[in-house]
């Protein structure tokens, strides 16, 4: 009984623990956006609708009053929420240092585009095309990648927090430094022609496929607890 008792006790303490990371994220992210001028850059559901259609050109179909005067969506927003770019074309957009709750990128054009130090919660990349994108630096809490063209993306640093890579294509990336606790592996591909794997954190990775924990240990790859890395922080002067 006293070990059930331990056990239950430290599953609530790690589930209220992931809470209060969340929290504090979400807290963060609407600060930074409110000092970065974000409360007048406010984009929310169905301010932005992007629809993928069958054109000449390959662009997205978008609500008119939604457009710039070069006829593309407006993206000089920072907070972006329940927004639809599903099948979007922004190749080469520049979406660094922006925030985006609820937002859909899924089968959306995104090769080359940057997404550097960005933040995202409950994202929808299913299906996309990020090859040559730039993730680097950005944090990401339940995000969906299922099915992404990921070749030679940029995601050193990049923290992914509950993140669901099945099916996802990986030749030619970059996780130097990532975090990928608890991500879902499933049946992604290429995963041997990764770029370069040094200190990412591979904790407790799920359904990953054969051999990959022993290949990404021998090329640099970590596995370290939360908690392990939390004593690992430098401590607080008092």
């Amino acid at each position: 009984m006293g070990n059930r008792g331990s056990k239950n006790m430290k599953r609530k303490l790690f589930f209220h623990c992931g809470i209060r990371s969340l929290v504090k994220f979400c807290i963060v992210v609407v600060l930074v956006c409110l000092f970065t001028g974000a409360s007048e850059h406010l984009v929310i559901k169905g301010y932005c609708h992007c629809r993928s259609t069958n054109t000449a050109y390959g662009q997205s179909e978008i609500n008119e009053e939604h457009k710039d005067q070069n006829n593309e969506p407006n993206l000089a927003n920072n907070l972006f929420i329940a927004v639809n770019f599903s099948g979007a074309y922004l190749q080469n957009k520049d979406l660094s240092m922006k925030a985006f709750i609820a937002t859909m990128f899924s089968g959306g054009h995104l090769q080359q585009a940057n997404f550097s130090r960005s933040g995202f919660i409950m994202t929808d990349f299913s299906g996309a095309y990020l090859q040559a994108a730039d993730l680097s630096g950005a944090a990401l809490v339940l995000t969906n990648f299922s099915g992404a063209y990921l070749q030679g993306a940029n995601l050193s640093g990049t923290i992914f927090r509950i993140a669901d890579f099945s099916g996802a294509r990986f030749s030619d990336v970059s996780l130097d430094g990532a975090d990928l606790a608890f991500a879902n592996l499933k049946g992604i591909h290429n995963w041997r022609q990764i770029r370069s794997i040094r200190n990412t954190n591979i904790y407790k990775v799920r359904n990953s496929p054969e051999g990959f924990i022993e290949w990404a240990l021998e090329h640099g790859a970590v596995s370290i607890s939360p908690s392990e890395q939390k004593q690992k922080l430098p401590s607080k002067k008092p």
